[in-house]
């Protein structure tokens, strides 16, 4: 079952393919993490999904080992897995389609994470271990690329911590489950229209306010507009 991931807009890569190529496979590593969310050990939960070419292949959700002192190092470790795993299930795709046929993406909704990944060293964060450095090699050797994803698409959120129903069903969807027990319709397609709905009315109302601040402060900057 082809998931929703064309819902994303921008930030998909189109109809699972890469855009700069219609030969190229494309693996959307697609992870969350849920920073201390554990109440007794303060651990965190990552989960992460992979796609090929906008279908669900793999997904799981993980206690962390240790304690993150940050959500952003909770995320870092969280992409660590995630990419782990979709750099294992690259090797196999090229390995059946043949070498440099799969383009990775790393797809993150904490973008203090996504510039971790993508810089060298630890920076201020320095309680991050040495270990998990090998990700930023990875990335600076285009081994995958990093993007960002809305938290509101993230279906990687369905396994990070307790969500209400309509927004369980709704990801469902996402992710393409059917109930088999009636007729194999897709999970949860009406909480999609809903939320569909509800993006594209914030989207135009922001657009529509930044059209009316852009029109004030012309008016104010106006000199024919000022008295003397």
């Amino acid at each position: 079952v082809t998931s929703s991931l064309s819902a994303l807009g921008d930030e998909e890569l189109g109809n699972g393919k890469d855009k700069n190529s219609s030969i190229k496979h494309a693996l959307e590593s697609v992870c969350d993490t849920d920073w201390a969310g554990c109440e007794k050990s303060r651990k965190s939960t990552s989960c992460c999904h992979e796609y090929l070419d906008g279908n669900m292949v793999f997904g799981y959700s993980r206690n962390q080992k240790g304690v993150s002192l940050s959500s952003t190092e909770s995320e870092y470790y969280g992409a660590s897995s995630g990419c782990s795993e979709g750099l294992f299930l690259k090797s196999i795709q090229e390995f059946i389609s043949g070498e440099g046929s799969v383009n990775m993406v790393c797809r993150l909704d904490n973008s203090a994470a996504r510039q971790l990944v993508l810089r060298s060293g630890v920076s201020k964060i320095r309680h991050i271990e040495a270990r998990m450095l090998w990700l930023q090699d990875k990335a600076k050797s285009k081994a995958f690329s990093v993007a960002g994803i809305s938290t509101v698409w993230n279906t990687a959120d369905l396994g990070t911590k307790g969500l209400t129903g309509e927004r369980i069903n709704m990801l469902l969807y996402m992710v393409g489950v059917v109930d088999a027990e009636n007729g194999f319709k897709p999970v949860g397609e009406k909480e999609f229209e809903r939320e569909t709905e509800k993006q594209a009315s914030k989207k135009m109302i922001r657009s529509i306010c930044e059209s009316l601040a852009e029109g004030t402060s012309r008016t104010i900057m106006n000199p024919d507009n000022v008295k003397l």
